[in-house]
């Protein structure tokens, strides 16, 4: 089976730049890693999140390969069995996968970063990664070691 990528990406003035490429295989690779066939660069995207492949027809199942799952039509699950004729928004941490089918007949995989308005979801996704709530405070540390000294 044959999928057609579309990157969309943002210029620093806006601009979007599209980028169609066409994969001819039943089943597509997506996680943060190189190697994938879908390139996600996103901390909250595992090395080898998850797996697309053409289950016959207009129907595609998504698996989750890793502990963590994916989003589709807003709610997480790590498997899916999605129709292309209708369509359906998958995410990974912040990007977009848009599932839809193209003139020619393949499926169209539209990947777009969005970014959220600093919500706070966002804010609790970003406390994951950092050692701000393992460490002590700033003035804890500045008055530890002005004893010390």
């Amino acid at each position: 089976m044959t999928f057609k990528l579309r990157e969309i990406g943002l210029t620093a003035t806006g601009r979007e730049i599209v980028r169609d490429s066409t994969v001819d295989k039943k089943v597509l690779t997506v996680g943060r890693a190189a190697e994938n066939d879908i390139h996600l660069p996103d901390l909250a995207v595992e090395p080898r999140h998850a797996t697309i492949t053409a289950a016959g027809g207009d129907r595609i199942e998504v698996a989750a390969t890793g502990s963590l799952g994916f989003g589709v039509d807003g709610s997480t699950v790590t498997e899916a069995a999605i129709n292309a004729a209708s369509g359906a928004e998958l995410r990974f941490g912040s990007y977009r996968v848009t599932v839809s089918r193209d003139e020619d007949g393949a499926v169209l995989l539209s990947i777009r970063q969005v970014e959220e308005a600093g919500g706070a979801g966002d804010l609790d996704e970003k406390r994951g990664f950092s050692l701000l709530s393992v460490l002590p405070g700033k003035r804890a540390v500045s008055w530890a070691l002005a004893a010390l000294i």
